[in-house]
């Protein structure tokens, strides 16, 4: 094999493994020699296993060679050991991009990445041209006991590269070379482990988005995910019906669409403890989605396009439903234990962030609880899922965060003979454990597919899948995986590692070609515009508290948290903002909102500042009129209404700016002072948000929600719009006084 002979050639020796050099200089030269050879005889590494039988698979032309790596020991040693001089290094970087150059050219903006892997067994320094693959070779250290010089000449090399503009640096772990042959598959969510991270293996997930606790991933980091893992067979996203979720998710995956990525996505709603119809929001997301990851996993796995294994994952969403019992409410991180469920009381079907469910009802025994809940799910008059008797299904009985498993086992011992005798349906697979979690929550919950998958049910609390299944089905649900959460045998895997990401696109300039940031001397309304929006930030400040408190009633609790930290945000960067651009200054705020809020108000306000940020931009004034803020506001809120799906009466934001709207424009079409307007229109707002007591939400989990409940608070959202509508114009009224 050539690559043998090159290293016989380089070292002089005939046979057996390689001794170990006694000085850095014969390696500097060693390792030139060789990259020069490599490139030379056009070499590259399509793939790498450490394991306990040490071997590198390695590329030549078209054909592929598995060599044991023990030869190269000696010298991997050595190498980590050396001394990384500026020199050595400029001499191993001139080779490497001189050839890559060379061999691809910089295509499309390909650059060379340099990358830093663990491995099971040590490090490996890979070099390739991104983001094409051919790396001319890897530098590893299999004994993985000199990680000092490796991470030596790591910050060595960052130094380096920082020099070079068409070098990139990327840094991090990585559990196995995602497959240019199979389709890969990301979901995302916190708070609920071990699902998503847990199912992230050879046959299950790709990839997981975790984000914030209970919130939606940042479209930002769901978008560097598909960067990450997509190859040429695409990527499949699987998104919990939740409109943060299908926002997040939506909006990262038409980006990675137009930067030409394959992208399709799959939304799981397998709720079954609402009746139909629940407004514009639909069936929750609920530890069915698990289901789902496994039949995607596996039909990838077994070679198929990315539009088959999008229907496959579709139809197995259809064919699943779920219903959860719970003893009391989960504790989001720094907040106090919600005190909506009295002592001897359980909730039927509360939702996995810990909004209300169907009812609250006295603690039954397991038997009755069990019997209620697949009832439900199977019920002929909603209709949920398509399972009639004769069926044959698997059953999921998953643990909410605080079922001891020995409950969850008396569960699923309940369920399956009910399936069998009650129902008459064939009960094939039963999967009992914790699936899909709700931080400390203690319940259960079971999924049904056209297979029954039995979860964990407490004697009090629990939560039921049910599944429709067939042979397809089966065969997807037994294939392999090493995915560390999903229920195998003894000869389970290890927890896959972190996969390195690659950097984001360079930021955009302003139309002078200049990176934004605040400017020198700020003109009237840049004086105005930053008053505005230090108010308005404040005023959402103030109230998180207030706001978590409302939302822990009527929604998952972290309302005022998720504001909180888009506000704080602001602050920091409103130094930054270039305030005497109006434009500019809104499409900055909504960056800052992008990159921190998260859940369905950050992704709702990144939309609302993108709106008015087209709409100021498109006056080409460098003084923007008070009839123009009146058409930005208005076209923010037919975007939010557009996407969200939203609009007046549904007690969301929008109760409150669209009659802030409605009145900012009639006091200006009848020619009142503008910041009389202004003020006359925050107290529409603040008017509007007040209202939302008396509706019933159509969106978001409020909808969820009993209207006797919600008729004890207003809309968060609501009222946190309206708080910094009204915090900006009463700053406007008192800057403008104090100048005049």
């Amino acid at each position: 094999m050539k690559y043998f002979n090159i290293l016989r050639s380089l070292t002089k020796q005939k046979k057996g493994k390689f001794p170990p050099f006694s000085s850095p200089l014969p390696v500097a030269g060693f390792l030139y020699k060789l990259f020069r050879q490599v490139s030379k005889h056009s070499m590259e590494i399509v793939g790498c296993k450490i394991d306990q039988s040490h071997y590198c698979i390695w590329k030549e032309e078209d054909s592929c060679f598995i060599e044991d790596v023990e030869a190269c020991r000696s010298i991997s040693t050595s190498i980590s050991q050396l001394r990384w001089t500026k020199s050595v290094i400029s001499n191993l970087l001139r080779t490497l991009v001189d050839n890559n150059f060379k061999k691809f050219g910089d295509i499309d903006g390909g650059r060379l990445r340099i990358s830093k892997f663990q491995a099971k067994s040590g490090w490996v320094l890979s070099c390739d041209h991104w983001p094409y693959s051919g790396g001319l070779f890897n530098i590893r250290d299999c004994s993985g006991k000199n990680q000092q010089g490796w991470m030596s000449l790591c910050r060595m090399l960052e130094k380096f590269v920082e020099k070079m503009d068409y070098v990139r640096w990327y840094f991090g772990n990585i559990y196995s070379f995602p497959s240019p042959q199979t389709v890969e598959k990301i979901s995302g969510g916190s708070g609920h482990e071990p699902a998503h991270a847990g199912f992230v293996g050879e046959g299950m997930l790709t990839a997981a988005i975790c984000g914030d606790v209970f919130a939606s991933p940042p479209v930002d980091s769901i978008l560097a995910g598909i960067r990450a893992v997509t190859g040429p067979m695409g990527c499949l996203l699987i998104v919990k019906n939740y409109t943060g979720d299908r926002l997040n998710f939506g909006l990262a995956a038409e980006q990675a669409k137009s930067e030409g990525y394959k992208v399709e996505t799959v939304i799981v709603g397998d709720d079954c403890a609402l009746p139909p119809p629940r407004g514009i929001t639909g069936r929750r997301g609920l530890a069915g989605t698990i289901l789902v990851h496994k039949v995607a996993g596996a039909a990838a796995a077994a070679g198929l396009s990315l539009l088959d294994v999008a229907t496959e994952a579709k139809h197995a969403a259809e064919m699943i439903g779920t219903m959860g019992v719970a003893l009391s409410v989960c504790t989001l991180p720094g907040q106090v234990t919600s005190d909506r469920l009295g002592p001897g009381k359980m909730e039927l079907g509360l939702g996995i962030h810990g909004e209300p469910g169907a009812a609250v009802a006295d603690l039954q025994p397991v038997d009755v609880i069990v019997s209620h809940v697949l009832k439900q799910i199977l019920s002929p008059e909603t209709n949920y899922v398509p399972i009639t008797r004769g069926n044959r299904v698997v059953l999921m009985v998953n643990g909410l965060g605080a079922t001891p498993v020995m409950e969850l086992m008396i569960a699923s011992g309940k369920a399956v003979p009910k399936l069998q005798l009650e129902h008459g349906l064939a009960v094939d697979r039963v999967y009992s454990g914790s699936f899909m979690t709700s931080l400390d929550m203690a319940v259960v919950e079971r999924v049904a597919f056209n297979h029954v998958v039995v979860g964990s049910i407490p004697t009090d609390r629990f939560s039921i899948t049910i599944m429709k299944s067939d042979q397809t089905v089966l065969q997807r649900l037994d294939a392999a995986t090493k995915a560390p959460s999903w229920p195998i045998g003894a000869d389970g895997c290890h927890l896959p590692s972190k996969i390195p990401v690659p950097l984001p696109p360079p930021a955009l300039a302003t139309k002078n070609g200049e990176t934004l940031g605040g400017p020198v001397q700020l003109n009237q309304q840049g004086i105005i515009l930053e008053a505005a929006i230090e108010a308005a930030a404040k005023a959402v400040i103030n109230l998180k508290d207030t706001l978590n408190e409302w939302d822990s009633k009527v929604g998952d609790g972290d309302c005022g948290s998720t504001m909180f930290r888009g506000a704080t945000t602001i602050i920091e960067d409103l130094k930054c903002y270039p305030l005497n651009d109006a434009a500019e200054t809104v499409n900055e705020i909504g960056s800052s909102i992008r990159r921190v809020m998260g859940g369905t108000s950050g992704i709702i306000y990144t939309i609302f500042c993108k709106a008015a940020y087209t709409t100021l931009k498109s006056s080409n004034l460098d003084n923007i009129t008070p009839q123009k803020w009146a058409e930005a506001l208005e076209a923010s809120i037919a975007a939010i209404s557009k996407y969200g799906g939203a609009t007046a009466g549904y007690r969301t934001l929008l109760d409150a700016l669209i009659p802030a709207s409605e009145v900012l424009r009639k006091k200006l079409d009848t020619g009142e002072n503008p910041i009389t307007a202004f003020i006359h229109s925050s107290e529409a707002a603040l008017a509007g948000a007040e209202a939302t007591k008396n509706m019933q939400a159509q969106a978001g989990r409020s909808s969820y929600v009993f209207g006797e409940i919600l008729a004890a608070v207003p809309d968060p959202g609501a009222m946190a719009a309206a708080a910094w509508y009204r915090a900006a114009a009463v700053a406007v009224m008192e800057r403008c006084q104090a100048a005049s």
